[in-house]
């Protein structure tokens, strides 16, 4: 069964989206932070502790969104309650730690970066939690399908 769901397509092009701007960010990231310096008036100490923190944060959160890609793929194609989606949602989750804990490592100097730390690992909870009801779900599918 396919599921055409309009906002999971969506979904799938916005982590696209938002892949390439990360991406492209780990080239064009200096020269921004450069020009909000000069901007807001902020000191251009800060530069070399946002960058770190951003070029550690930003790998496994590209990883992250690669893995979220292929959950939305297999939910758009009708696989939603399959084993391969618990550890998609799994391995999401522990990539989201990761980046909060190297939010907290490497920017802990910075406010919006504690921020986005904190906010990566409620959201690693979330999923932890999602992971699991997933997990639950797949066993109850795999009970029913044995019933007549």
């Amino acid at each position: 069964m396919r599921h055409n769901n309009v906002l999971t397509k969506f979904l799938f092009g916005f982590t696209v989206l938002t892949m390439a701007v990360l991406f492209a960010g780990l080239f064009c990231f200096p020269q921004f932070m450069s020009f909000y310096c000069g901007y807001t008036e902020r000191p251009e100490a800060i530069i070399p502790g946002v960058l770190r923190a951003y070029y550690f944060v930003t790998p496994p959160t590209l990883v992250g969104l690669g893995f979220l890609c292929a959950l939305l793929r297999n939910i758009i194609r009708g696989q939603v309650f399959e084993k391969k989606n618990v550890m998609l949602l799994r391995n999401i989750g522990l990539l989201a730690f990761v980046a909060a804990l190297f939010c907290g490592v490497f920017g802990y100097r910075y406010l919006p970066v504690i921020i986005c730390g904190v906010a990566g690992l409620f959201v690693s909870l979330i999923l932890a939690v999602l992971a699991e009801l997933f997990a639950v779900a797949c066993r109850i599918k795999d009970e029913n399908e044995l019933t007549i």
